[in-house]
């Protein structure tokens, strides 16, 4: 599977996310958990989709940390993307 990640408003303040997933499989229909996040439980992941894939999105203070344990670590790995600041991944 191929993710790409692009900011069509380089020259703008962007004060949104949108995330767009598509599957080669026919049965590929990711089931949206939450669409909305005012993000008061801090330095968590929350689940936003699922699928044979899972999305999970957070708000970190600084040298905060967060633990996520891959449910099937001999066929899955992890994809992590930062918006804002330094982030740390180890492991």
């Amino acid at each position: 599977m191929e993710y790409e990640i692009t900011n069509p408003y380089s020259d703008e303040l962007v004060n949104f996310l949108q995330i767009w997933i598509s599957g080669q499989k026919e049965h590929f229909t990711p089931t949206i958990t939450q669409n909305t996040f005012d993000f008061q439980d801090k330095n968590q992941l929350l689940p936003f989709f699922s699928t044979h894939a899972q999305g999970f999105i957070g708000k970190f203070g600084g040298r905060e940390e967060g633990i996520y344990t891959v449910r099937n670590p001999e066929r899955n790995g992890v994809f992590i993307f930062v918006i804002e600041g330094a982030f740390e991944v180890q492991n």
